[in-house]
């Protein structure tokens, strides 16, 4: 049997630049060898920019089974159950794939900047819109007419657009209290500003990070509070120096927090304290046991740094005070 090859085109990605590529350089791909075929991702030459920083580009994916089967040939010429197995193969083909070649830029190419790999879900990789045969899957034996492969797939669920949910719409009221909030120079402090953005940053595949992120940021506030609190009681700034090793995350949300608190205040903060501990145990679960991001839940990460804005903001208060 022939060698099998999927193609597949990848449009304006731009994590990277090049520099000084000739045409020749653009026909020399990465290889993958991969449990059960190969793949290649070559860099698609910009034909209209003549410059020799090229930061717009397209990559093309390639995957090849050698002396393939006959079944795939008739998955790929169905549009069963065969030809739908078939396509989240070559999918999660492609999926490792690009993660392995954002692990060779990030650590071989020393990208510092670089703009996460999108990966496209199944339904955009199969071009589920059919905009144009450019972007589609194609399949072709060695060097035969390619043949486009677009498998049923189950109904892709309706998720709305982000940029129309609520939270991301300035509503009228919205953009007077904004104003309010200026005259009123209730701008939030910078570690509210920094919690916001790691929420930002939390999506279905990337939590670890975030909460580690969060994790630091909390236990810092937390120890400012604790040699607020220590300071007022009138320990001088060497016993609190000796002491500040021993203020940790647990011993100050757990202890030192409730004990300075009156009952009206402890009811307040109660709600936050038990989803702020959760960031805590999962930091720790992450740095002492590599917890996976597979584990760990988006909402448990969104509601724990939720709620440490929320303690950020009373802590804020009570030590202006």
């Amino acid at each position: 049997m022939s060698d099998l090859i999927i193609h597949k085109l990848l449009d304006y990605y731009s994590a990277f630049g090049l520099w000084k590529w000739s045409k020749e350089d653009h026909l020399r791909p990465l290889n993958f060898q991969l449990d059960g075929a190969r793949s290649k991702i070559f860099v698609e030459e910009n034909r209209t920019q003549d410059h020799p920083i090229q930061i717009v580009l397209n990559l093309k994916f390639n995957l090849i089974f050698e002396d393939a089967p006959k079944e795939y040939i008739i998955a790929l010429k169905s549009r069963g159950d065969k030809a739908t197995k078939f396509a989240y193969r070559i999918y999660n083909y492609f999926v490792d794939t690009i993660s392995r070649f954002e692990k060779i830029l990030r650590v071989f190419g020393k990208v510092r900047n670089l703009t996460s790999v999108s990966v496209p879900s199944i339904y955009d990789f199969y071009n589920y819109k059919g905009i144009s045969w450019h972007n589609n899957v194609t399949w072709q034996i060695e060097n035969h007419t390619p043949q486009k492969f677009q498998p049923k797939l189950d109904s892709k669920p309706r998720r709305k657009n982000p940029l129309f949910k609520h939270p991301q719409l300035i509503t009228v009221d919205k953009w007077k209290r904004f104003q309010t909030d200026i005259n009123t120079n209730r701008l939030p402090s910078d570690d509210i500003v920094e919690l916001h953005r790691i929420i930002s940053d939390v999506y279905p595949k990337s939590k670890r990070i975030p909460v580690v992120e969060a994790a630091i940021l909390i236990e810092s506030k937390l120890k400012t509070y604790a040699e607020a609190v220590l300071k007022e009681k009138e320990f001088s700034q060497s016993k609190i120096k000796e002491l500040k090793d021993d203020i940790t995350f647990n011993i100050v949300l757990n202890l030192l927090l409730p004990l300075t608190l009156t009952k009206t205040e402890i009811k307040r903060i109660k709600q936050w304290l038990p989803l702020v501990d959760r960031i805590r145990k999962l930091r720790n679960e992450i740095v002492h046991n590599n917890l996976q991001d597979n584990v760990i839940t988006e909402s448990e990460v969104i509601n724990g740094i939720f709620s440490a804005v929320d303690l950020f903001e009373f802590i804020d208060g009570k030590i202006k005070k």
